[in-house]
């Protein structure tokens, strides 16, 4: 004999409205694709198009949940030999012209000019401890390069030396673990 359960809505039985989540549950879950192939090259902390400029955002349905951000480059094109770029990603609880709060920093190492479609993918993985339910992050990620005209370009690759081709598969991610 199978059981089943058929719910509409789940509310909690005190006056707050809450129900207890088991640790480690998903919350909530939101996706922005990133198409642009905008080329970042400077020694400085360039911020990424959008939805990476801070206007992805993601409010929270739980108090002290963790906040898991993944941004993934799918494909990446380097320009130089020997070149490496630090990726930083911010918070703002105070919209995406806020002031904000570092929660990550990674690096990737390119030795040659990046043609593969399945050897040039990065991913960047960070946490956030969130505050109260109802709070509202905005996402930034900015790229840095060891020095002028090391190159940095998602979505493009190169088939045969000479071609580039535009291939969006890139984005962010935000998930709601409970705690």
């Amino acid at each position: 004999m199978t059981s089943r359960l058929l719910v509409d809505k789940i509310e909690g039985k005190s006056t707050t409205g809450t129900i207890e989540m088991p640790s480690g549950f998903i919350v909530g879950y939101s996706k922005s694709d990133y198409t642009s192939t905008s080329s970042y090259s400077s020694t400085d902390q360039l911020t990424f198009d959008s939805p990476l400029d801070g206007t992805f955002s993601y409010t929270t349905k739980l108090a002290s949940s963790l906040l898991r951000v993944h941004v993934h480059f799918a494909p990446v094109r380097h320009f130089q030999t020997w070149e490496t770029h630090a990726f930083r990603m911010f918070h703002s609880t105070s919209g995406s012209g806020g002031s904000y709060t570092q929660f990550y920093l990674g690096t990737n190492l390119a030795y040659l000019e990046g043609y593969s479609l399945n050897s040039q993918n990065l991913d960047l993985h960070g946490h956030i401890s969130a505050g109260s339910a109802g709070t509202t992050y905005n996402i930034k990620l900015t790229v840095e390069g060891q020095t002028n005209g090391r190159t940095f370009q998602a979505n493009r690759y190169r088939i045969d030396g000479t071609t580039d081709v535009d291939d969006a598969n890139s984005f962010i991610s935000i998930m709601e673990v409970a705690q």
